[in-house]
């Protein structure tokens, strides 16, 4: 496989037929993704920012409109004479999707096409694949039911998974919290659901939520860390590395496993004491181990989520400062070092996200949208 996927929606990567594969589909590609970022632009920020001819990106917004994805939003002040220039979006019932992630508490949301969450859930902690796989179909068609949510419409079901996914075949190629090797989860969920499903890894899909609604909206290429159960036995590092809008996957799928070297460095330089010197001493080490990566990778921009509640703002700039101190200087490298504001929420997000953007993309091109998800195959797939 290519060591860069592509996976991510609106990025150039996806498989056309060859009669679509053409530079105005590229093009159409580019401008439903930007609007899709909610970059908030106009047709005539749209030009610019894309470089294409003004009527061409009339005729594409057309396209879009005639297609029910995208509608005029607020209008722009303006101090010209003449019509004034509206700000494009996302028609909210459009599309709607479902995102699941498979962590220690499983979890579950359901958003609209703009990418707003209409409704959330979690199940015990104890619950198996098979039997969270059993209950989904109730659960969905309750939402759906509850929120007068379309079935036409829907896009199909985003899973985020904490390990080495295989994205194109949705093969779950190795998780420890799962407990799971080579399993088919995206062929088990299909034909047990009877829709559409992406299987995506865990800190991927944050980083797609980042880069569409969190800290990196301006950042074509970054670095998301993921830090998940501080202070207990199930300490987890998780990065994922995006270079112009493209994931690097490497040539098995497991770029971006960093636990074992981040365990190490943590265990060979922390000190034995506990408490708050302690916790200190994880965030210095961190941002030294942080160092080394970002050193390799030569990029200056990174996100970190971590579900650490004693990470204040103090600790979080001992961590940039120590990051600071072990990084080459570079002339003109300007780190920007970003804390999610999403959290433990972006994989989540980022999965419905992956599945919705994956489907509008497919619209496109399709003379008609992809067989309804009938209203009562979810409760079937239940018996």
């Amino acid at each position: 496989m290519e060591i860069f996927d592509n996976s991510w929606p609106f990025s150039g990567g996806v498989s056309y037929p060859s009669n679509h594969h053409s530079l105005a589909e590229g093009n159409r590609r580019t401008i439903l993704g930007l609007i899709c970022r909610r970059k908030y632009l106009s047709q005539k920020n749209l030009a610019a920012k894309t470089g294409l001819q003004p009527s061409t990106v009339s005729n594409i917004v057309r396209d879009l409109k005639t297609a029910g994805m995208v509608e005029d939003g607020t209008m722009l002040k303006s101090d010209r004479v003449g019509p004034k220039e509206t700000v494009l979006e996302i028609v909210p019932g459009y599309r709607w999707s479902a995102g699941i992630s498979l962590e220690e508490q499983h979890r579950l949301v359901v958003i609209n096409a703009v990418g707003h969450i209409i409704t959330s859930t979690t199940f015990p902690a104890n619950y198996s694949v098979p039997k969270l796989i059993q209950e989904l179909p109730q659960r969905l068609a309750e939402f759906a039911d509850q929120w007068r949510l379309d079935w036409n419409c829907f896009a199909g079901i985003g899973v985020s998974v904490a390990g080495v996914v295989e994205p194109q075949s949705g093969m779950v190629m190795l998780s420890h919290s799962l407990h799971e090797k080579c399993y088919p989860l995206k062929e088990r969920m299909e034909s047990a659901l009877n829709v559409p499903v992406f299987v995506e890894r865990n800190v991927v899909c944050g980083a797609y939520a980042e880069r569409l609604v969190g800290v990196a909206r301006d950042a074509e290429s970054f670095l998301h860390l993921s830090i998940t159960g501080y202070g207990t036995d199930h300490l987890g590092f998780g990065l994922a590395t995006v270079i112009n809008e493209r994931i690097f996957r490497g040539n098995n799928s497991a770029a971006g496993e960093v636990d074992f070297l981040m365990d190490q460095f943590i265990a060979q330089k922390g000190p034995e004491e506990k408490g708050l010197e302690s916790t200190d001493a994880f965030y210095r080490n961190c941002g030294e181990g942080l160092a080394a990566i970002l050193n390799l990778l030569d990029i200056d921009c990174l996100v970190l989520a971590c579900d650490d509640n004693d990470l204040t703002e103090q600790r979080f700039s001992l961590l940039k400062k120590a990051l600071a101190k072990r990084l080459v200087s570079v002339p003109k490298r300007d780190l920007n070092l970003f804390r999610s504001r999403l959290q433990m929420n972006g994989p989540v997000l980022g999965a419905a996200l992956l599945k919705l953007h994956r489907q509008m993309e497919k619209d496109l091109i399709l003379p008609k949208r992809e067989e309804p998800v009938a209203a009562d195959s979810l409760e079937r797939a239940a018996c």
